[in-house]
């Protein structure tokens, strides 16, 4: 009995140990002074051993002690980090005097097991509470959204107040659905065992330069994708019309990740009288999916920028 007792008690403490490694909780953060916030950051970041440097939550200050008018939140795609289109956001943010939080989702960043870690639910909390962090740091708030960080911004405009809605949001190659024929394969338990018969129990993909191999994790498990797909499926369901945020949405028509109809029909179902939708045709991404930034295509940042700047100035 006593053993049966200690081995309950030990998966408890287990349980409790995982929960708390997957998604740290940033209430103590986001009620802290503002001068105090990146330091919490930090120090909840520092329970993670195997963070890679420079893809650490972080907020980016323009004005160190005090609100901005605008405060940018930046959401990153599966298996990348908060430097997936670096300078870009850091350049926006300039031009619009405006802080930044840059989060990190649950999984990111880290080890390549570490992707375990992510789940919809840690996902979602993870966005929920980079919204609630960027309303202190500024009044007019833009969330900008990069592949399956433009899915978890949909899910927040679908699910939260007309009080709490962002000023703008935007979505850069947004993923509703993967192109892949086999990921449907990927959701089902016993998908995944014939994906790992065939071809290992990793993913793996060739990074395209050092910035691009130091800033995603390039391989992790098979089972780490379930969860993305999961995500990608809910937001199909949600009701498009009662998103009303002004969207400036950016694709490439060529882009091999992702299904680009699924992003025409959403601009199409969008409650939004405000949308804008650009074709990007001058990204040189080899697969038109991270359009601009230094792992990709750093010489059409400035076309992007300027883009979205001119959106935002004329809401």
């Amino acid at each position: 009995m006593q053993y049966k007792l200690l081995i309950f008690i030990t998966l408890i403490i287990q349980a409790t140990i995982l929960s708390s490694a997957a998604s740290a909780d940033l209430s103590g953060v986001i009620s802290a002074p503002l001068a105090e916030m990146q330091s919490g950051l930090a120090q909840l970041e520092a329970n993670h051993s195997d963070i890679v440097e420079n893809t650490e939550k972080h907020i980016r200050f323009y004005a160190e002690t005090q609100q901005t008018d605008f405060a940018i939140v930046y959401l990153h795609g599966f298996s990348a980090t908060r430097m997936e289109l670096h300078p870009l956001v850091d350049r926006l943010a300039d031009a619009l005097q405006a802080n930044v939080f840059y989060t990190r989702l649950t999984g990111h960043g880290r080890s390549q097991d570490a992707m375990l870690d992510g789940s919809v639910a840690a996902w979602k909390q993870d966005t929920e509470e980079a919204l609630a962090l960027a309303q202190r740091l500024g009044r007019k708030i833009i969330v900008i959204g990069t592949s399956t960080g433009g899915t978890l911004a949909t899910w927040l405009n679908a699910n939260i107040s007309d009080a709490d809605a962002p000023f703008a949001t935007i979505l850069i190659s947004p993923n509703f659905a993967v192109k892949s024929r086999s990921s449907e394969l990927l959701q089902w338990r016993l998908g995944r065992w014939l994906v790992k018969i065939l071809k290992g129990d990793y993913y793996s993909f060739t990074p395209h330069n050092e910035f691009h191999a130091k800033y995603w994790t390039e391989r992790y498990p098979i089972d780490a994708i379930a969860p993305m797909l999961d995500l990608v499926d809910e937001v199909a369901e949600i009701d498009k019309q009662r998103i009303t945020t002004p969207h400036m949405i950016v694709y490439s028509p060529q882009d091999h990740v992702i299904d680009v109809s699924k992003i025409i029909e959403f601009a199409d179902a969008l409650g939004s009288e405000q949308t804008v939708v650009l074709p990007f045709t001058q990204s040189k991404d080899p697969a038109q999916h991270v359009l601009v930034g230094d792992a990709s295509s750093p010489n059409e940042v400035d076309l992007l920028l300027n883009a979205i700047s001119e959106f935002i100035r004329a809401l």
